[in-house]
């Protein structure tokens, strides 16, 4: 399967049509357009030149960095395809920021396992997560 990873910011029908497949709220047009500019770095995965994965960090560029929607097209899901997402977005946040920076997220509580696989860990059961 030849899927690449690229670094690009999605348009709003592909990030609308990959949140749709996951079942996530889609938000006004406008906060997407906002949103998806305001980002720090965006990572997606292409199939046929079609987006199936995507995610993203955002932050302050200095102290705090959040990894944010972490969404793989049910079709394409068991593959570690999320592993990869991760791993290009961790990798980033260490190679060109501070190593004192606080890396976070927020997850639902059925991803604990997925994400402590990377090393983040939550806190109080409040769905945060912060790598160690």
């Amino acid at each position: 399967m030849n899927i690449t990873l690229k670094e690009r910011t999605p348009s709003r029908e592909e990030y609308i049509r990959l949140r749709k497949s996951v079942g996530w709220k889609i938000l006004d047009d406008k906060s997407i357009e906002v949103g998806l500019k305001n980002s720090l770095y965006c990572i997606c995965l292409e199939y046929n030149h079609s987006i199936i994965g995507f995610g993203r960090i955002i932050g302050d560029s200095g102290t705090v960095f959040y990894i944010q929607d972490i969404i793989v097209d049910p079709k394409f899901q068991g593959i570690k395809l999320g592993s990869k997402i991760m791993n290009a977005l961790i990798n980033h946040i260490k190679t060109n920021y501070s190593k004192e920076a606080i890396i976070g997220l927020i997850a639902f509580k059925d991803l604990d396992k997925f994400y402590k696989s990377f090393g983040f860990h939550c806190s109080e059961n409040n769905g945060f997560y912060r790598l160690s």
